[in-house]
């Protein structure tokens, strides 16, 4: 019987080095003792140096071996402290041997020290971070905890694990990413945003030197374009306008109309102060002059917006000062008005874009209608008007086409 001889696979040798070295601080004289810096070398690639924790006097690490020799005390007691960090790094390598076909000296250096934190931990340093460097708003911050609650759930139900180490992460993560929320029933751009998210964190991961590079930086996060706002038609305006409604339902609608004629989000009608916003030009022209509260911490300039007839009418009815109702009484009684002016699912949102769209069907250039809302460029309100755009084109020129 032939057989046939099995070659003699070996697994590829490495080799590993660990080297020390003071790191000589310009502010601790050469006389007294320094930091000892550890650096782990694959093949000739070190990583990152790392600290000891040892300290020692330049000149007895000069003459380290020489003062061994010489039983010093101290030396012999850095010599055995130098010798057990090695062995150790050699163990830690062969351990990561044994489950990854790749090992970088930085691995082992990470391993070693316990510095690659995990991903959750790293989120919330990252938003922290956010916080404290562009001071992010109470509702952005919301935001991220509710993706960062996400992101545990998909580490608990996929991964099995309460965490993971951020240098764990692969790029083909993004495809269990998209699978998992299409699975929980997110619409598309909520899928774009959760990974959009992982991306962030991974980057910060980076940006802290815990990574060399991000697996999820060419992770698709691309927003899908947006769909036809939601906005009421002039016939339903009139209508809300005339609609009679209880007293505090009537406040309700009163406060949703300035909206749908300023263009200010709620959060701005809260913060309206017509002392300080409503200005008057030599010529008798009054406008509102308001920074949004979403962006006032890199905004240039406020909203510049016209006081028409339906917004005055309201400012007179209340002096001036709008009734402050909470965002849930608003929503609330706003479903029951929106049914009675043939309107399903009418909030304070819809406000803030029917502003956009009077203004565009009543011919307001788009550089006008990004300035009123508050836009920080033209191509914001381009992308979220688009198909009001195509609508309006049409029917401007359809007397054209007979």
């Amino acid at each position: 019987m032939n057989t046939k001889s099995v070659p003699n696979v070996q697994k590829k040798r490495h080799l590993l080095t660990v080297s020390f070295k003071p790191r000589q601080s310009k502010h601790v004289p050469k006389d007294r003792r320094h930091s000892l810096y550890c650096t782990v070398s694959i093949d000739a690639i070190p990583a990152v140096p790392f600290s000891t924790k040892i300290r020692v006097n330049l000149e007895l690490w000069k003459n380290l071996h020489e003062l061994v020799a010489l039983d010093d005390r101290i030396a012999k007691e850095v010599l055995r402290q130098t010798l057990d960090i090695e062995a150790d790094l050699r163990q830690v390598f062969n351990d990561l041997r044994r489950t990854n076909s790749v090992v970088t000296a930085d691995d082992v250096a990470r391993e070693y020290t316990g510095r690659t934190p995990t991903f959750l931990k790293l989120f919330d340093q990252m938003v922290e971070y956010r916080v404290k460097t562009f001071k992010i708003t109470k509702g952005t911050v919301e935001t991220w905890e509710t993706r960062r609650k996400n992101a545990a759930e998909f580490i608990r139900d996929v991964l099995h694990k309460e965490d993971i180490r951020v240098d764990y992460i692969r790029s083909t993560l993004e495809d269990d990413l998209i699978m998992y929320f299409n699975t929980k029933g997110f619409k598309k751009i909520h899928v774009s945003r959760q990974v959009s998210a992982w991306k962030s964190v991974m980057s910060f991961a980076v940006k802290k030197r815990h990574l060399k590079y991000n697996p999820l930086e060419y992770a698709d996060v691309t927003i899908p374009p947006p769909g036809m706002p939601k906005f009421l038609t002039v016939p339903q305006l009139e209508k809300l306008s005339k609609l009679s409604l209880p007293f505090e339902m009537r406040i309700v609608a009163d406060i949703f109309l300035f909206q749908c004629y300023t263009g200010m989000s709620i959060v701005d009608v809260y913060n309206f102060n017509p002392e300080e916003h409503i200005f008057r030009e030599l010529d008798g022209t009054e406008w509102i002059l308001i920074v949004r509260k979403k962006i006032e911490r890199w905004a240039t300039k406020p909203c510049k917006i016209p006081i028409l007839p339906e917004t005055r009418r309201i400012l007179e009815k209340y002096r001036s000062k709008l009734p402050v109702l909470s965002r849930w009484t608003l929503n609330d009684n706003l479903k029951v008005i929106g049914a009675m002016i043939g309107y399903i699912g009418l909030s304070t949102k819809v406000g803030r874009s029917t502003a956009g769209t009077f203004l565009i069907n009543h011919g307001v250039r788009l550089e006008v209608v990004a300035e009123v809302l508050g836009h920080a460029n033209v191509r914001t309100t381009q992308r979220i008007y688009a198909p009001i755009l195509v609508e309006t084109v049409k029917s401007q020129t359809l007397h054209l086409m007979a």
